[in-house]
């Protein structure tokens, strides 16, 4: 069953989904104490009262889009932390020696751990779902990922509120009968950054994934049961993946998230988090842009001009360059209007974008 909810708090979040799928979650007040949800929960335009207050009981977990790679680090170790990291699981069957960069490195359940005596510093980098299920085709459910981030902490000795989190992926699956290949090759930009086909493995003929890039993060669109089937994991016959991402690499999008001055690897599995999280993958999801079928029966010549070269971020950066604002807004919102117009008169999008948010 499917719950469409809408988050209150600062800042305002938008509509996700949550659904039932955690027979240790029976209902919202186990996991979060009586009282102490600052959440709000609104489950038909009649009906809305707090999760945690006894008015609404409901059985849930959050819907399985969100975490894969993270990394994360730990820096000043004390000699006590540094001593319980060499007795962890993860770095039990090391040598403790350094290679010429000062790092002792280990590979762990397809985690890469990085540890620097000399720098007294940790680092984990790694998918979170490889390292609770050992593959990450499909993404971690909430309540796998309540188990995961505490895991990985104790795996090398350390508290999970010790690892500060400084790269992290978000993730969403779409999910279709066709192949998603039409819907990858009509991506055109996300705010200005064109998307670019990686380069591709031998025997793929046409590129299977695209990116597009800024300064703290990038998004990532491709072709995931494609990708797995390369690596000898195959989706069930007449089944298609496209995986969406944005790739954080640096600490400051992360943290702004809830608008703090870290985010650790404890703060993850937390109602606030995710919440934010959610909101900023739908919000990232909205903002892209691409090339979608056009109609333009029934536009006089200027409005066929106009649709024709709005999807061209080069033809809004001319005319910002050469007309007033108000005309460039202007413009824009009758761009807007007639992509609707034309969306209107044709057949339904076989990838469509919010749509997929709200599928049961």
């Amino acid at each position: 069953m499917y719950f469409l909810v809408g988050f209150t708090y600062t800042p305002p979040v938008t509509s996700s989904i949550i659904k039932t799928d955690d027979s240790r979650v029976r209902n919202v007040s186990d996991l979060y104490p009586r009282g102490s949800c600052p959440y709000r929960c609104q489950t038909g335009p009649q009906h809305s009262s707090y999760l945690c207050r006894g008015a609404l009981s409901l059985s849930f977990t959050f819907l399985s889009p969100m975490l894969d790679a993270c990394t994360s680090e730990a820096r000043n170790l004390l000699p006590e932390e540094m001593a319980a990291i060499g007795r962890s699981e993860a770095f039990a069957s090391c040598d403790g020696e350094p290679d010429q960069s000062g790092w002792i490195r280990v590979k762990y359940r397809g985690l890469t751990l990085m540890l620097s005596p000399a720098r007294a510093k940790l680092k984990v980098q790694g998918s979170l779902a490889t390292f609770a299920k050992g593959h990450n085709l499909h993404l971690l459910t909430y309540s796998e990922l309540l188990l995961a981030c505490p895991a990985m902490a104790a795996a090398v000795g350390l508290p999970a509120t010790r690892l500060r989190v400084v790269g992290l992926e978000l993730s969403l699956d779409l999910d279709g009968t066709t192949s998603p290949q039409r819907l990858l090759e009509s991506l055109q930009h996300h705010k200005g950054s064109r998307f670019l086909p990686i380069k591709q493995r031998k025997g793929v003929a046409r590129p299977m994934e695209f990116i597009a890039s800024h300064a703290d993060y990038s998004m990532k669109i491709y072709n995931k049961g494609l990708w797995e089937s390369q690596h000898g994991n195959y989706l069930p016959s007449g089944h298609h993946k496209a995986r969406f991402e944005v790739v954080m690499t640096r600490a400051r999008p992360i943290n702004a998230l809830l608008n703090r001055s870290e985010i650790t690897l404890a703060d993850l599995v937390t109602l606030e988090f995710y919440a934010a999280a959610v909101a900023h993958l739908e919000q990232k999801w909205k903002e892209v842009v691409r090339e979608k079928p056009l109609t333009f029966t029934g536009l006089n010549g200027k409005d066929r001009r106009l649709l024709g070269a709005g999807g061209n971020p080069e033809y809004w950066r001319g005319l910002k360059r050469d007309k007033a604002a108000i005309t460039v807004k202007r413009e824009r919102k009758q761009y807007k209007e007639l992509v609707a117009y034309s969306a209107s008169r044709m057949p339904p999008d076989e990838w469509p974008w919010l749509k997929v948010w709200y599928k049961g």
